[in-house]
C-alpha cells in the first residue's frame, strides 16, 4: 500500500521540487557566465565562467536522470494498460476477476507471454504467488518480443 496521503483536487498538482533547482540553477549560471564575461580581463571572470559551466553540467546530469525516470514511468503506465486489455480480452471469465489484482511488476512479466500460453501461465502465478517480474519471464514458454522499450 502507498504511504502517500489520499489523492484530492487540492493535492493533485505537483510541482517538481527538482525543477526548481535545475530552472534556478541554469539561471545562476547564465547570471556567473555574464558576469564571468563582462571581467574577463580579471581574476574573477575565468573563474565564474568555469563555476558556471561546473553548475550548469550538475543541471544537465540531473536533468538526463529525470527524463529517464520519467520516461520509464510513462512506458509502465503504458505497459499496464496494454496488458490489463489485453488480458480483459483473451482470459476466460474465470480469470478475468483475479487478473485485475495483478501488480505491476506481475504485469510487466507476464506481458511476454504469448494468447495461447497466458491463462495458464497467469493460475501458476496466481496459484504459486509469484512476484517477480524476473522468475515470471522465465516461465514464458513462447516469447513475444517488444523492441518498442524505451
Amino acid at each position: 500500500m502507498s504511504d502517500k496521503p489520499a489523492q484530492s483536487f487540492a493535492n493533485h498538482t505537483v510541482f517538481p521540487k527538482m525543477f526548481i533547482f535545475q530552472a534556478v540553477g541554469v539561471l545562476i549560471a547564465l547570471i556567473m557566465s555574464i558576469i564571468g564575461l563582462v571581467q574577463i580581463g580579471e581574476d574573477l571572470g575565468p573563474k565564474l565562467i568555469g563555476a558556471a559551466v561546473l553548475l550548469l553540467s550538475i543541471v544537465a546530469v540531473t536533468m538526463v536522470v529525470k527524463i529517464r525516470t520519467n520516461s520509464l514511468m510513462v512506458q509502465d503506465r503504458i505497459v499496464r494498460l496494454e496488458t490489463q486489455v489485453r488480458l480483459e480480452r483473451i482470459l476466460p471469465d474465470d480469470l478475468k476477476e483475479a487478473a485485475r489484482g495483478l501488480t505491476l511488476t506481475q504485469l510487466i512479466g507476464i506481458r511476454f507471454a504469448s494468447d495461447e500460453e497466458m491463462a495458464d501461465l497467469l493460475r501458476k502465478v496466481l496459484d504459486e504467488n509469484i512476484q517477480s517480474g524476473k522468475e515470471i519471464k522465465k516461465l514464458v514458454k513462447n516469447w513475444q518480443a517488444d523492441h518498442m522499450r524505451i
